[in-house]
């Protein structure tokens, strides 16, 4: 499966690598979990999925999800995240708007101008947050990349990315992909560390 790995995003600081979330359960294996400046960040697997992180580093992404049994080379659907870290600003809507942008001219000059781009309409995780999603096709001939999602976290920006094999249904994959986005969650830190003083944790 051929991915775009977008040169506006390479643009931004160092890729952030993610760990799993430490349990015996076999499910929580598949979590991963950051810690970003603002907001703590928890990404799911969808059902029926394995979380990948080195091999997924190694192609340039902080994790991927794949269907279980599968690997990464030749799954049928792969769910790369991308982590990036803003060392000297946060973001706001503007700057969002402008690094989309630029991933649309880059898409754009990788697949040429028979690609359609379309955006999706009220996405949002689990926190209720807005979601900024691109939705990619070309009539005329097979292209892996099928949707792009954005999570403005201040100081750092999340990017989702969905592939698929030439033979597997675009419709089933993007269930999939809204899945994930769904049940994704960014907690507010200060929040976070109010409850816990509540609680009497350290």
């Amino acid at each position: 499966m051929r991915r775009i790995l977008l040169a506006a995003v390479l643009s931004l600081p160092a890729i952030l690598g993610i760990s799993a979330l430490g349990s015996s359960d076999k499910a929580d294996k598949n979590i991963s979990v950051f810690e970003g400046a603002d907001y703590a960040y928890v990404i799911y697997p969808p059902g029926g999925y394995q979380l990948i992180t080195e091999q997924a580093i190694e192609a340039g992404y902080s994790l991927a999800f794949i269907p279980e049994g599968q690997t990464y080379e030749n799954a049928s659907v792969i769910i790369d995240v991308n982590i990036f870290r803003l060392e000297k600003a946060k973001a706001d809507n503007a700057y969002v708007i402008e690094l989309i942008k630029d991933d649309i001219k880059q898409v754009r000059k990788h697949f040429g101008k028979s690609l359609t781009i379309h955006t999706v309409d009220s996405v949002f995780n689990a926190n209720k947050r807005l979601m900024p999603t691109l939705y990619f096709n070309d009539s005329s001939r097979f292209i892996p990349t099928v949707m792009m999602s954005y999570f403005n976290g201040r100081s750092e920006i999340i990017i989702f990315q969905l592939s698929i094999g030439r033979s597997q249904p675009r419709f089933e994959a993007e269930d999939v992909f809204m899945d994930c986005l769904g049940a994704f969650k960014s907690l507010v830190k200060g929040d976070i560390n109010q409850r816990n003083k509540k609680l009497g944790r350290k």
